[in-house]
């Protein structure tokens, strides 16, 4: 009955490896039925993730991330905005030169050669009144650049609750997957111990059984710890604004 409760199991784990095959071609944008072969599939061991440090330079986080970078031009936008609205209320001076020339020209009768004159004119323009309108204009424009300001800032207190939260739970899933790791070796220990005994007459074959259910759950939560300490890292690097997005994840 064990055992073809195990087939069962096994037939169900391929069938999920298929489908998830799938549903990261139709992530990826290819056929659903194409193979792919993960880097780091039949790794044997998981490979080294970056140092997970207590605190980080946020002023180094906040120049890598490319979302508060626009948050940040916004923010210059709408200075420059408010710069123009204001503009809108001081006087305009406009200087104006020009040189005309003809052919016949007037300046001698009318001689057949080429003959010209300079001009030069100014203007000067001093909004006296304007019922509120431009100073209306300015004070939106202020109102906006306050706005953005205030959503830049608000980004910045997100981002740094984020690298806290994702330094947290790496740190968490590195301790999980060092545990597991040590339960491995229990677990290994046991079912030997188990399966000794069993030779020797001295335990039962529930005994066994109950060795090898402990020890399939022991690697089981280690590949699930495993997996979230790849999961973590991504996230974290994601957060840092330091996530290497070159490198294939397929071959």
């Amino acid at each position: 009955v064990k055992l073809n409760s195990a087939q069962v199991d096994l037939t169900k784990v391929e069938n999920g490896l298929v489908l998830s095959r799938m549903a990261l071609a139709q992530v990826c944008g290819l056929p659903v039925h194409t193979m792919l072969t993960l880097a780091d599939e039949d790794a044997e061991t998981i490979s080294a993730t970056a140092p997970i440090a207590k605190s980080y330079n946020m002023q180094d986080v906040y120049s890598a991330r490319e979302d508060l970078r626009a948050l940040e031009l916004g923010v210059k936008i709408y200075k420059e905005k408010e710069n123009i609205a204001r503009a809108s209320m001081m006087p305009n001076l406009a200087l104006v030169g020009a040189y005309t020339f003809s052919n016949p020209n007037m300046f001698n009768g009318f001689e057949k050669k080429f003959s010209g004159m300079f001009s030069v004119g100014a203007m000067l323009t001093v909004p006296i009144w304007h019922w509120g309108g431009n100073y209306n204009k300015v004070r939106a424009a202020k109102a906006q650049t306050v706005a953005a300001r205030l959503e830049l800032d608000n980004a910045k207190d997100m981002i740094d609750l984020q690298v806290n939260q994702a330094s947290f739970k790496a740190q968490e899933a590195v301790k999980t997957f060092n545990m597991t790791e040590a339960n491995l070796e229990k677990a290994d220990e046991n079912l030997r111990c188990a399966e000794v005994g069993f030779r020797d007459g001295v335990m039962t074959v529930d005994n066994v059984m109950e060795a090898q259910t402990a020890w399939l759950k022991a690697h089981s939560e280690n590949v699930d710890a495993r997996i979230d300490v790849y999961l973590c890292d991504v996230y974290l690097n994601k957060v840092l604004g330091r996530l290497d997005v070159s490198t294939p994840a397929v071959e």
